[in-house]
């Protein structure tokens, strides 16, 4: 506790509020304040608290827009209630610039995992992970990868293999790749492989089998791809044709 969850309190809660004007001494020591940081916030009053409350949830609004549009926008539609009972209880600390937004969007992600609406959370998640990996860009997405992926340069057998640092692989319970409505995406399991080969490249989403992203996980810098091949389940052949493809589309990587 300490002067930053008091101001939070302040700006999320009228009982905290009311609080500060009915008895400060009780909100000095339910936060631990000094006298000055005390005197700092009573200063302050209820109008600009409340000023200041709708200034920072607006922007945390925007902030939230910005990395999951999909989601946030059918909230509004859909259950504007819950929105503004998650909007209304958010307060954000600081945050270094480049994870602005993403804070709040986790927050709200797990949010809606806790609650009964299992397709937006699985959505707010994917569109999470993708704004993890790229800001405002266009994406061509839902592809499968063998439109893509070359006939492979070969991988060797005695290097271990690894992901490339810009790739994330993901499962969900319903297929995300099948975009809006929310309410009516299908439920079945879906692996997503998420892929941005440089900063200015387009983010490139992949739905893939089940065994090729038990595969990828695999390539965890730990096993080359002559282990890789004994552990798998499928054809040999199969497995080295399927990584020598993942290498090509620089996937994959020697570790």
């Amino acid at each position: 506790m300490g002067l930053a969850d008091a101001l939070a309190a302040m700006l999320t809660n009228e009982d905290d509020l009311a609080l500060l004007r009915r008895d400060p001494t009780a909100l000095r020591d339910r936060f631990a304040l000094t006298e000055n940081e005390l005197a700092m916030l009573a200063g302050a009053g209820p109008a600009g608290y409340r000023v200041t409350r709708r200034n920072v949830q607006a922007k945390l609004r925007r902030a939230i827009g910005g990395c999951l549009p999909v989601t946030v926008a059918h909230l509004h539609r859909h259950h504007p209630d819950l929105w503004e009972r998650f909007a209304s209880g958010l307060v954000r600390p600081p945050q270094p610039v480049h994870r602005h937004g993403i804070w709040e969007s986790e927050r709200l992600t797990d949010w809606l995992t806790a609650r009964d609406l299992a397709p937006v959370a699985d959505y707010a998640r994917y569109e999470l992970e993708r704004a993890k990996l790229r800001r405002a860009d266009h994406d061509r997405t839902g592809r499968d990868p063998a439109d893509v992926l070359g006939p492979g340069t070969g991988t060797g057998t005695d290097r271990p293999l690894t992901l490339s640092s810009d790739v994330r692989i993901l499962m969900f319970d319903h297929d995300v790749t099948a975009g809006p409505p929310l309410a009516d995406l299908p439920v079945r399991r879906t692996h997503v492989v998420l892929h941005r080969p440089s900063p200015s490249s387009h983010l490139q989403t992949y739905r893939v089998s089940p065994g090729t992203a038990l595969l990828l996980a695999g390539c965890d810098g730990t096993r080359t791809t002559q282990q890789l091949v004994a552990c798998a389940a499928s054809d040999p052949a199969a497995v080295r044709t399927a990584l020598d493809r993942l290498m090509a589309a620089d996937l994959v990587r020697p570790a």
